[in-house]
C-alpha cells in the first residue's frame, strides 16, 4: 500500500470513527435544551477565520473568556457557527483530506460552542450545569459538547493518543485553556504540545494541592490517561505513574511544576461546570493598571 493510500485509509477511518464514536453513546438523540440555527443559503466552507477573529479578541493570555469583547464579537461567532452546521467530516468529507484536519475540526468547533454556550450562561442565565448536554446543529447533524468529548476520547484511544483528548481546549476550567488562533492541520502536533504544556502550566486548570498531596486534572485528561500510560509503558517499561508518564511529554518548564507533585494521589476534577471567565478588572491603588477581582 503506498503512503497517499495509508493515508486516506486514515483519514477514512476517522472520519467513520467520528460519526460512530457519538452513535455508541447514546448521542444521537437531542439532548434538552436545544440550539438552533438558521442554515439556510448557507454554503459549506472549512474558513475559520471568523473564529480567529473571536478568539483573538475575546480570550485572554492565559486562557480565560472576556465576556464584553465576547457579546461585541457576536456576529462573527454566530457566523463561525453557521459554517460549522453545514461543512465538517460527514457532512463535506471532502474538504477533510486528512486526519489532522478532522482533529483540528473538532478542536474548532468545541472551542466555539463552549463560547457560545459561557456568554448564554453569562448573558441569558443558561443553566450551566445543562451546558454540555445542549444541543447544536454541528457536521450535518445534532451533537453536544458532552457528544464531541466522546468523540475526541474515542480517537485517542483510535489513534493511541492521549492528547487528541487531553488537549481539547474550551472555556471551562475542566478544559484545556483557549487559544488566541483556531488549529490548522498544518501544525496540529506542534500545537497539542503546546496545549499540553500551557495546561499543565495553568494553576486555574491543572490543580496541585500540596494540602490534600493531590493532582486534580480535568476530566478529558482523566479518560484517557490508561492511554497515556500505556504509551509510557511502551516506551520506558512498567511501573510509571499519571504523574511521570505526563512529565515524559513536557517542556522543562512545565516539568518543574510537575517535581514537587510526584508521589501524589491523582484524582479527577469534581468541577466540571465552572466557566473560564476573567473577573472584573478594576484600578486598584498601588498597582500599576487594572487587577483581577472576583
Amino acid at each position: 500500500m503506498s503512503y497517499n493510500q495509508c493515508m486516506r485509509r486514515r483519514r477514512d477511518i476517522l472520519c467513520l470513527c467520528s460519526i460512530l464514536f457519538p452513535l455508541l453513546a447514546g448521542c444521537t438523540r437531542p439532548a434538552e435544551p436545544a440550539i438552533y440555527l438558521a442554515t439556510a443559503g448557507v454554503a459549506p466552507s472549512p474558513d475559520v477565520s471568523a473564529l480567529a477573529s473571536v478568539l483573538n479578541a475575546a480570550v485572554t493570555p492565559d486562557g480565560s473568556v472576556r465576556l464584553p469583547e465576547l457579546v461585541k464579537t457576536q456576529d462573527d461567532l454566530q457566523r463561525q457557527l453557521r459554517l460549522f452546521a453545514v461543512t465538517g467530516p460527514s457532512a463535506t468529507p471532502g474538504q477533510f483530506g486528512v486526519s489532522e484536519q478532522v482533529v483540528a475540526y473538532w478542536y474548532n468547533v468545541r472551542m466555539a460552542w463552549s463560547l457560545e454556550l459561557a456568554r448564554r450562561a453569562e448573558c441569558e442565565k443558561a443553566d450551566p450545569t445543562l451546558l454540555r448536554r445542549t444541543s447544536f446543529p454541528v457536521d450535518g447533524r445534532r451533537m453536544s459538547v458532552d457528544c464531541i468529548d466522546e468523540l475526541l476520547v474515542g480517537l485517542s484511544r483510535q489513534e493511541g493518543d492521549f492528547r487528541i483528548a487531553a488537549c481539547a481546549p474550551g472555556a471551562w476550567l475542566d478544559d484545556a485553556p483557549l487559544p488566541n488562533r483556531p488549529f490548522v492541520a498544518a501544525d496540529l502536533f506542534t500545537r497539542q504540545q503546546e496545549m499540553l504544556n500551557r495546561l499543565v502550566l495553568n494553576e486555574k486548570h491543572f490543580v496541585i494541592s500540596i494540602e490534600q498531596q493531590s493532582v486534580y486534572v480535568p476530566s478529558l485528561l482523566w479518560r484517557v490517561r490508561d492511554v497515556l500510560l500505556a504509551e509510557y509503558t511502551r516506551q520506558y517499561g512498567p511501573g510509571g505513574t499519571v504523574v511521570v508518564a505526563l512529565k515524559s511529554w513536557l517542556s522543562p518548564l512545565a516539568c518543574v511544576r510537575l517535581e514537587n507533585a510526584l508521589g501524589y494521589r491523582v484524582v479527577e476534577q469534581s468541577a466540571r461546570d465552572a466557566l473560564a471567565i476573567q473577573g472584573r478588572m478594576m484600578y486598584m491603588p498601588g498597582n500599576i493598571g487594572k487587577v483581577e477581582v472576583d
